[in-house]
């Protein structure tokens, strides 16, 4: 019988680990890979707030970017100006806070493959899969960091996000690379972006999120402007991921807690995960401890973890599912159209003073209320919501 299982050992689930442990609770991780860290998951930029909150992960640093260059389909392109982010080594991160939950006495157990999870009055037991035989635990709460891939949760009555993204990520060799580069256009992602991300040396981290199957359009990345010439070789096989865009209707039930992406706490701009996934962790350790020192584990009180974890980054995730609504269907010639407008230096002055790497919500208030800008945004509501409707290009 453990005090608190989590099931997962990404960034989330061995912060959270590390806060139960850490207040004399017998705690315990299930990974279900051999090694933490692996696979690599994600891209791993982060702005500087988190490095500030949680300053275990400095040691995690690659680089340290202060700029992003944006580019049409057309191929021209602007700068984002003054936001800083910071490009770790994501197996390290990984790595480092799951030491973290060790050295306060959390027990991580590898090759743990959570198969069910049985809600009882007084605990609840999990079974998992290791070597091919089933073992059996049981907690008085059990944390579900499993990302977005698991159906725990939904098996849990947890439910699941709103909405899901695609994504697909390989690691390249490439020439000229001095920032991080965000490339638009319906032939390499529809309604969303594509990157490219150096890490260490000619070493970069390239890939595409969008509503669309990711894989198809990793292809068209290669063959781009964009990469084509600049791109020596492939350096990994490429990884696909399922991103969720927006919170679980429910993250706490009897005696079960959901953090990070199986949560729903991801970036609904950009599908960046670590950071909100981390200060869910914060949360749910805040008020599991209570839980357990009150010996209540209902739902009444664990709801109250939805609450909090939800006043921090509530808006921010609506401020995003907004914006992604209002581009969903944005064609080539408008994103050609703002490119050159963004070049403006109205446009570059207010990027300089609301672009945030974390939070997204004044920018997009600011860029509301600039009229032209406004304008477009009311013209790609009204494709969405009444195509064929008073629909025109901005070209």
């Amino acid at each position: 019988m453990w005090d608190v299982i989590v099931i997962g050992g990404g960034p989330a689930g061995s912060w959270t680990a590390r806060g139960f442990a850490k207040a004399g609770l017998k705690t315990a991780v299930l990974e279900e890979h051999s090694e933490i860290g692996i696979p690599i998951h994600c891209t791993g930029v982060v702005g500087g707030a988190m490095l500030e909150q949680f300053p275990q992960t400095k040691s995690c640093v690659w680089r340290e970017v202060n700029q992003f260059k944006i580019f049409s389909p057309e191929g021209e392109s602007f700068l984002l100006p003054n936001v800083k982010a910071f490009i770790l080594n994501r197996q390290k991160l990984d790595l480092t806070l799951a030491h973290e939950a060790q050295k306060e006495g959390a027990l991580i157990l590898l090759n743990h493959k959570v198969s069910t999870l049985s809600q009882e009055a007084s605990h609840v037991t999990v079974e998992a899969v290791t070597s091919g035989e089933k073992t059996v635990h049981q907690a008085k709460m059990v944390v579900l960091a499993t990302g977005s891939t698991s159906n725990l949760a939904r098996q849990s009555h947890l439910g699941e996000p709103p909405q899901f993204i695609r994504g697909v990520q390989v690691e390249i060799e490439i020439e000229n690379l001095p920032t991080i580069e965000l490339y638009l256009g319906s032939r390499i992602a529809p309604g969303s972006f594509a990157w490219a991300v150096p890490t260490c040396g000619k070493s970069a981290k390239t890939g595409l999120i969008t509503l669309e199957n990711a894989s198809i359009y990793l292809e068209k990345l290669f063959d781009s402007p964009f990469l084509k010439g600049r791109m020596n070789r492939i350096l990994s096989k490429p990884r696909a991921s399922r991103i969720p865009l927006g919170p679980s209707p429910s993250t706490a039930v009897n005696r079960l807690i959901a953090v990070g992406d199986a949560a729903g706490q991801v970036k609904t701009t950009t599908g960046g995960g670590i950071y909100y996934g981390l200060i869910g962790a914060e949360a749910a350790t805040a008020i599991g401890l209570e839980s357990y020192k009150n010996g209540d584990f209902y739902p009444a009180l664990l709801k109250q973890y939805h609450s909090l974890w939800q006043k921090q980054l509530g808006f921010e995730l609506k401020a995003g599912l907004y914006f992604r609504k209002i581009f969903d269907k944005i064609q080539d010639s408008d994103l050609n159209y703002l490119t050159q407008r963004f070049k403006k230096k109205d446009l570059q002055d207010l990027l300089h003073q609301h672009a945030n790497f974390d939070r997204h919500r004044d920018l997009i208030f600011a860029l509301s209320k600039v009229p032209d800008i406004r304008a477009v945004m009311v013209q790609l509501l009204r494709r969405n919501f009444f195509p064929g409707r008073n629909s025109f290009s901005l070209c």
